[in-house]
């Protein structure tokens, strides 16, 4: 995959949340840097990783994986720094406690991660003569790891999904959009190869 389709992913994500968080909501510009942002690149990353997973060529999925491992990590630092009762006020019932939701959310995303990695390190060490077992469970991984993004974006934002007439300027969340880029990436095969 060229760089201006990477680029392109990477300024549609960002252009979507400005549209949605700044122009129809009245979220301030002054919160773009991290918590906009955040959520660009975490749809953007998502969207690398199923795209790697369904790439017949090995260095377009090595390629994908590593930028949406990229991304990914970045979403993590910044959640870490802005996970708190004034960015996210739904996902504490008081000070410092987590609601059950929030919880199911942060766990299905430590373990996602923790398989993301593992298929980053499996991917860099491969020595390009993997045998037809171990890309299958390279696949898995794969699959596991969106299986668990759905599991997290669910329970952060399904209480919002059913309820068009709130979203802003009528856009779907961002949740709602990576939800079912997961969903899509799933249930979609690799295409053919001839390696």
């Amino acid at each position: 995959m060229s760089r201006l389709k990477l680029y392109s992913i990477l300024g549609i994500s960002f252009a979507y949340a400005i549209i949605r968080y700044h122009i129809f909501s009245d979220v301030p510009w002054s919160h773009f840097p991290l918590f906009i942002s955040n959520k660009a690149i975490s749809m953007a990353g998502l969207i690398f990783l199923g795209l790697a997973l369904v790439q017949s060529e090995k260095s377009d999925r090595k390629a994908l994986g590593q930028w949406g491992a990229a991304l990914i990590g970045i979403h993590i630092l910044i959640s870490f720094i802005i996970l708190n009762e004034h960015y996210f006020e739904k996902f504490f019932v008081g000070p410092g406690e987590m609601t059950f939701q929030a919880e199911v959310s942060m766990i299905a995303g430590i373990i996602g991660t923790i398989f993301m990695c593992a298929l980053l390190l499996a991917s860099n060490n491969g020595n390009g003569n993997a045998n037809p077992s171990q890309l299958s469970l390279r696949i898995g991984w794969g699959r596991a790891i969106l299986v668990l993004a759905a599991i997290h974006l669910a329970f952060m934002g399904y209480t919002s999904w059913l309820t068009p007439s709130k979203w802003y300027g009528y856009l779907p969340p961002i949740t709602l959009i990576s939800f079912l880029v997961a969903l899509v990436f799933f249930v979609r095969r690799r295409k053919s190869s001839k390696e």
